[in-house]
């Protein structure tokens, strides 16, 4: 619990920062990024002051390196993302997001990729002033899910002080065998129709052919 808390302090202990999780979701992988923007340079590298801060987040790159880091420069500030791609069991074990709630469940059945979690995100009250925005991508269809916002493909939780004690993630996604099956089926039905439509023709054709011929 301990690791997974560190990028949640760090912010806190910097004005301005942030945190955008985003996953995208096909039906056999996930691709998770985490983006932390809003670090100082001088707050980073300099003075002896912040050496904890540093500290804080070399100790969460450690015990997180399988996540590929970057660093990328913003205006005045610095920020830093780390990606991890794995098929969907592996992330599920891997993962930062898993241990801030008490339950979660993410479940990859024949037809569907479900994801269901406690209620409190227990990273949350860390953030202060600050805030974290989750956000998932798919081009599978949605069914259901309880996002804040849902633009296009992109489905958006916002979580914050205010609100962390009440903030599960829930989403259903068919799989694309889904929609294969059911194109399959629509493709069938219409084979059915189009074959009986024309036996039917064929079959008056015939019978007028012998009614006209006695």
């Amino acid at each position: 619990m301990k690791k997974v808390l560190l990028l949640f302090t760090l912010c806190l202990l910097l004005s301005g920062c942030s945190t955008v999780v985003t996953l995208k979701i096909d039906k056999d992988k996930v691709t998770e990024t985490i983006s932390v923007s809003g670090l100082r340079e001088e707050v980073l590298f300099n003075n002896q002051l912040n050496e904890n801060i540093k500290n804080r987040l070399n100790v969460f790159e450690r015990e997180y390196e399988y996540y590929d880091m970057k660093e990328f420069e913003d205006n005045e500030y610095v920020g830093k993302t780390y990606e991890l791609s794995e098929n969907i069991e592996l992330w599920t074990e891997l993962s930062h997001i898993r241990p801030c709630y008490e339950s979660f469940k993410l479940e990859k059945t024949e037809n569907n990729i479900i994801l269901n979690t406690s209620d409190e995100y227990r990273c949350g009250y860390l953030f202060g002033a600050n805030n974290v925005t989750l956000i998932i991508e798919s081009d599978l269809d949605l069914v259901s899910s309880n996002a804040d916002e849902v633009q296009g493909n992109k489905l958006i939780w916002n979580i914050n002080e205010s609100n962390y004690q009440n903030k599960s993630i829930s989403f259903n996604y068919k799989t694309e065998e889904t929609k294969s099956l059911q194109n399959y089926l629509i493709y069938y039905i219409l084979f059915i129709v189009i074959s009986l439509v024309i036996g039917g023709y064929i079959f008056i054709n015939k019978k007028n052919k012998e009614n006209n011929t006695i």
